[in-house]
């Protein structure tokens, strides 16, 4: 599995579209028939997966075999 990761970590735009994409899930509903507590249930349940996601990137991010390195300026222009 973490050969997967690793593909996926080497490459950033499927590594962004995927985030993306879960990201996406957490989006409001627009539920107004939703009471006080049962509002504030939904608000932190979103909030606690977009920190998990975010966390879950960080972590595929650390599998990159690829890195990424700076253009430089060549000096003899």
């Amino acid at each position: 599995m973490s050969e997967l990761l690793k593909s996926i970590a080497d490459n950033p735009a499927l590594t962004e579209a995927l985030k993306e994409l879960f990201l996406k899930q957490f989006e409001d509903q627009g539920n107004t028939n939703l009471t006080d507590e049962a509002l504030g249930q939904v608000t932190r349940a979103r909030l606690d997966g977009i920190k998990k996601v975010n966390q879950a990137f960080k972590e595929i991010e650390t599998l990159k075999t690829v890195k990424e390195t700076p253009e430089k300026d060549n000096p003899a222009r």
